[in-house]
């Protein structure tokens, strides 16, 4: 991504910088936005993963 995008998602809140990290640029993407741009759910915690299942009808018995 070029800066201009991130600077850009940063002002929105869809992306925030993770600075407890390293000295590098790490960024994370909360689950609601990575399901709506489309993004696969790797990455993703479980529990969020077993919910979003659920909404989706894929894990009802």
């Amino acid at each position: 991504m070029d800066q201009p995008t991130v600077r850009m998602l940063e002002e929105m809140g869809v992306i925030y910088e993770d600075k407890e990290k390293d000295s590098e640029a790490r960024f994370y993407m909360p689950e609601i936005f990575r399901e709506g741009l489309g993004f696969s759910g790797t990455g993703a915690r479980p529990r969020i993963l077993v919910l979003k299942r659920k909404v989706l009808g894929k894990g009802i018995l």
